[in-house]
């Protein structure tokens, strides 16, 4: 028996040993096999050369990929998909896939191919460094719209659709007009995009249209999976009557509708309830909209504040009391939306100067029993920084607090705060900062979907500009900021 043991073990050795040195296939060997792979799918053996090809393909060969989706639709989308990511098949960032990826999308487009001419037009719309003017990406869109392909009619429209909101606020001019006639064709061929509906109530590009409008946010709204947000808007558009004609009992009907398609949503049952203190007078609804706000309240729900201060406001639900209104409504005001300001303005300006000072003392008071969790305080910095972004006018210290905030939350994983960073830098006038952050943002992106190709274009503009040195130091700086970015997401 031992000696059966030992034969097999020196056999066992043997093997292992001959394994070890059998030579890694060369980068000819390769080449080789991708030609004779090739050499058999031509000669009718497509199964044996696909199978040959997928091997190499699966062990990084990004050549062999590249042949494979020129010989088969379910690898080619497989393979475009990885290449329109800069990667070959094993994940790998590789220089000339853009070009490759170029390369396929024009020969599929040229031969009649419709997606392809979208995609193709999507491709020079995201890469300024293929096509400055987007004069390319337009054309190629038109091609794939003339064969009645809606995400290339949708795609023009947004185009022109941002170009009017940019630079022609008008609501008649030309870009308006080109975006409305877009969006009607893709909604005729079966594809809606929301700026559409506005477009139709608000008379944008064209003649209001309220019942074609209210027929599209009704079809949306009937629609059985993941309606509650379309059947919320309706709601509202019922309730507050600002393009839609007013109807209390629709709205009710369409609350209610989503309050049953929402699984329990805070977001739409506090909305439910805020329309209740707002437009009922009966005690069964007032009792359920306050058992609403009880359940959310201790979350520190702005939304569940905003509806308590309105309930103090109306005694509706609550006593009639204005300094508790006050003081809600200064407690909402921390996550910083317009309305918000404004209620808590309107409800600070009824007040004695005594009693404001009684209702900051109050929310004091309010925040020691009732600190605001992490994860809120987080929300809220994020909306700050967009607040500012957008034009916000605040005071440079908080400025520079915000910034201190956003870099201690990138540094643990918050990846809005590092997207957020960049762009609050540049409305500070703090165009290094903004760059490295703009830096660590394109390289700390590890979901491929999220590779920013314009953005990475126009970072690479703006950073050659600096000079040597100061290139230098965004290149060490953003990589020490890389590091713990992505330490803090793990």
């Amino acid at each position: 028996m031992m000696e059966i043991i030992i034969v097999l073990s020196m056999m066992l050795f043997v093997l292992m040993l001959g394994l070890m040195m059998t030579p890694s296939p060369s980068f000819e060997s390769e080449s080789n096999s991708i030609q004779t792979a090739t050499d058999l799918i031509n000669s009718g053996k497509e199964s044996e050369g696909r199978s040959m090809l997928a091997w190499l393909a699966k062990q990084g060969n990004s050549e062999a990929a590249i042949v494979l989706a020129e010989f088969n639709k379910e690898s080619a989308d497989w393979s475009m998909f990885m290449l329109g990511s800069d990667t070959v098949p094993n994940s790998k960032h590789w220089t000339v896939a853009e070009d490759k990826f170029e390369e396929l999308l024009t020969k599929n487009a040229l031969d009649g191919d419709i997606e392809a001419q979208e995609r193709l037009g999507e491709f020079y719309y995201q890469r300024p460094k293929y096509d400055k003017t987007k004069e390319k990406a337009l054309q190629w869109f038109e091609k794939a719209a003339e064969n009645d392909n809606p995400s290339a009619l949708i795609k023009l429209g947004s185009h022109y659709y941002n170009l009017h909101m940019n630079e022609e606020p008008n609501s008649t001019s030309s870009y308006a007009s080109k975006a409305r006639t877009y969006y009607e064709r893709a909604y005729h061929l079966g594809e809606l995009e929301s700026d559409y509906v506005d477009m139709l109530l608000k008379g944008i590009g064209g003649e209001a249209n309220i019942l074609e409008a209210e027929k599209i946010l009704i079809g949306l709204a009937e629609e059985e999976k993941y309606a509650q947000f379309d059947q919320l808007e309706l709601a509202r558009h019922y309730s507050e009557a600002t393009y839609l004609p007013k109807d209390i009992d629709k709205a009710r009907y369409w609350y209610e509708r989503a309050l049953k398609s929402s699984e329990n949503s805070s977001y739409i049952q506090l909305q439910y309830a805020d329309f209740l203190i707002s437009y009922s007078d009966q005690d069964a609804d007032i009792i359920q909209a306050k058992a609403i706000v009880e359940q959310y309240i201790g979350e520190w729900n702005v939304f569940a504040l905003s509806t308590l201060a309105k309930m103090h406001a109306t005694g509706q639900g609550a006593r009639k009391d204005a300094l508790a209104a006050a003081m809600y409504y200064e407690l909402v005001a921390k996550s910083p939306y317009e309305e918000h300001f404004e209620a808590r303005d309107k409800a600070l300006s009824q007040l004695r100067s005594y009693e404001k000072r009684q209702v900051q003392s109050m929310v004091d008071h309010y925040l020691v029993k009732n600190p605001i969790p992490d994860e809120v305080q987080a929300e809220m910095d994020m909306d700050f920084a967009r607040f500012i972004i957008t034009g916000g006018e605040v005071s440079g210290p908080d400025k520079e607090d915000l910034i201190r905030t956003l870099k201690r939350l990138a540094f643990t994983g918050h990846s809005l705060a590092v997207k957020l960073l960049p762009r609050l830098y540049a409305s500070m006038n703090q165009t290094f900062d903004s760059l490295v952050w703009q830096k660590v943002a394109l390289e700390s992106d590890t979901t491929i979907l999220g590779y920013d190709k314009e953005a990475e274009y126009h970072f690479e503009q703006q950073a050659d500009k600096l000079p040597q040195e100061q290139r230098q130091r965004l290149e060490e700086e953003s990589k020490a900021f890389i590091i713990l970015v992505k330490e803090g997401t793990i």
